[in-house]
């Protein structure tokens, strides 16, 4: 797949990347997003997170044995496209030490279409 950076909000990175031809959609392109924590890279689970833009919709959760987990969806981008996340319910990590205000307060990631 293309990748389309990463992208900072709330304490968290996230991975983007667009694949083409992928087996998540009959025609099309496919969105990844994996959202992880910044310096060990645990994948963040059970966020709630939609996109806004030239496609709208929601992302949906999926563990997959080559990706892992991340947050996907059908889009078609192009060149000069723009989509925006929103987190609307943050990752449901066990609030232990030091992840007790983790990741709560996540502002919305504007992602450029491909190159």
């Amino acid at each position: 797949g293309q990748d389309l950076g990463t992208a900072e909000s709330g304490g968290a990175t996230f991975v983007l990347r667009y694949v083409q031809e992928s087996r998540f959609v009959a025609e099309g392109g496919y969105l990844i997003v994996s959202p992880r924590t910044p310096h060990n890279r645990i994948p963040l689970p059970d966020m709630a997170l939609s996109m806004s833009g030239v496609s709208s919709g929601k992302l949906t959760q999926t563990l997959d044995d080559e990706i892992g987990l991340h947050y996907g969806a059908e889009v078609d981008l192009t060149a000069g496209d723009e989509l925006r996340l929103t987190v609307d319910t943050p990752p449901q990590l066990a609030r232990h030490a030091g992840y007790e205000t983790a990741f709560i307060e996540m502002e919305p990631i504007t992602v450029d279409g491909i190159q």
